[in-house]
This record gives structure tokens, C-alpha cells and sequence, in this order.
């Protein structure tokens, strides 16, 4: 597991606490090096779908590629039915059915994130590089889409 720095919702109705991503590699690859140094993450109802660290860096020196890798993003505390994890559509980065593609070339597939139970997992293939899966970090993002959000904190890894 790696852990992430403390993102934090400041107000009383929308609360992150932790972020941390699971990422898994194919045998003899050494697992890369990823940095989260934004800090609070402001959430409010109604709000669009925020991303949760624009500045998510991923460094993997012993591989040209990240084929077969697996970055999951889920709740460990506090998801509801409401809560939404996503990838935004942004920069070089485009959502396509369950595709992800950087600047038109496919690097993935995803599932899940629709529920605060549900993980969004994100599978990597070969035209996948550090600088691609660093875009999809970066574009990471959190929604809740109840008129009426719980207000308990929630964790994410």
C-alpha cells in the first residue's frame, strides 16, 4: 500500500481525511514511487466533481511501462451510497466508456466508483508511462451526489 498525504475537506458537510493507493505490478517490478503534496481538499454540496491532487507525482525508474498495473482508489471509512469516484476528463487525459486514453492512444480500463463501496480500479496497459499514469492521478476525483451529504469524515486509500 502506498500512503498518501492528508487531504482534507474543510467544511462540516464533506470531509477526506486520507488518501493511499494500492498499486500492483507484474513480477519483477519494484513498485513506484508515488507523492501526494497538495494539501486540504474543499468539498461543499453541490459542488462538481473535484480532483484530489492536481500535483500526484508517480516516478518508476525500473519500468518503460506500467502493463498490468492496478491503481485502486476506494473508502476505508466513512463512503456512502453518494459518494462518486471518477476520472476526470482534463488536459491530455480523456474517459471513454470504461477506457482511459492520454492524448488518444488507449493506456487502460476501468470499473467501479459509482458508490461509496464501490473502488474504482484502473488497469493499466502498455502505452502506459510514469507521465501517463501520473495523469490519470492528477485527475483522480470525489463527488457526492445527495441534496443532503452525511458529514462523517471520509477515508480514502
Amino acid at each position: 500500500m502506498v500512503e498518501g498525504a492528508d487531504l482534507n475537506f474543510e467544511t462540516a458537510d464533506e470531509e477526506i481525511t486520507a488518501i493511499s493507493l494500492d498499486i500492483k505490478f507484474g513480477s519483477g517490478n519494484e513498485d513506484p514511487d508515488i507523492s501526494f503534496p497538495g494539501s486540504s481538499v474543499n468539498y461543499t454540496e453541490n459542488d462538481p466533481a473535484t480532483v484530489l491532487d492536481s500535483g500526484a507525482t508517480v516516478n518508476d525508474p525500473d519500468s518503460f511501462d506500467f502493463a498490468t498495473g492496478i491503481l485502486r482508489v476506494d473508502f476505508t471509512t466513512g463512503g456512502t451510497t453518494d459518494d462518486r469516484l471518477a476520472i476526470s476528463t482534463s488536459g491530455q487525459i480523456a474517459v471513454v466508456g470504461n477506457t482511459v486514453a492520454y492524448a488518444g492512444v488507449t493506456i487502460g480500463t476501468f470499473i467501479g466508483g459509482s458508490t461509496g463501496s464501490d473502488p474504482l480500479v484502473i488497469t493499466f496497459n502498455s502505452n502506459a508511462d510514469s507521465t501517463k499514469v501520473q495523469a490519470v492521478l492528477r485527475n483522480i476525483t470525489y463527488e457526492n451526489v445527495s441534496d443532503d451529504p452525511a458529514t462523517a469524515a471520509r477515508n480514502i486509500r
